[in-house]
């Protein structure tokens, strides 16, 4: 037997939302990615192309 750490296993972030959904009997409740958003309006402030093609196109909503 090795005593050599074991990679971390792979984990979905859809499963874990959808396990804790299940789990606390709200399925409704929308995830909202906290640190995503903050990284595309850091990414809208970098580059102002981006954020004037941003203000043209419809924001999307994330999927349930």
């Amino acid at each position: 037997m090795s005593d050599a750490p074991r990679p971390p296993t792979p984990v979905s972030d859809d499963n874990d939302i959808s396990a804790l959904k299940a789990m606390l009997e709200q399925p409704d409740w929308q995830y909202v990615d906290f640190a995503g958003e903050r990284e595309r309006i850091a990414a809208l402030q970098r580059w102002p192309l981006l954020a004037e093609i941003a203000q043209l196109l419809p924001r999307q909503e994330p999927t349930p």
